[in-house]
């Protein structure tokens, strides 16, 4: 039976918090906790955007790349984004 890579497989899913340093990821939930949703769209992060993780996670949080943009972000909330790990080809 044949899989398509667009599906996700559960066990793959995880919190940014537990991401190791340097993972590229796909974001694909962010838990509605006091709009944080909203927050993080209006910085670029939603369902479906790649992310970079440049710097942690450690206690006071993590820097992502998002695009050619770097941001900060604090424990909590690295804790509340679901993603899932990607792995990219580097191209010659």
């Amino acid at each position: 039976m044949h899989r398509s890579t667009d599906h996700t497989i559960p066990d793959q899913l995880r919190a940014l918090a537990d991401m190791a340093g340097g993972c590229p990821c796909v974001v694909v939930g962010i838990d509605a906790i006091a709009g944080l949703p909203r927050r993080m769209a209006m910085l670029g992060i939603r369902r479906g955007t790649p992310l970079h993780l440049l710097q942690g996670p450690d206690a006071r949080g993590a820097v992502v790349a998002v695009g050619t943009a770097r941001i900060a972000l604090g424990r909590d909330i690295i804790a509340s984004i679901r993603v899932r790990p990607t792995h990219t080809v580097a191209t010659p």
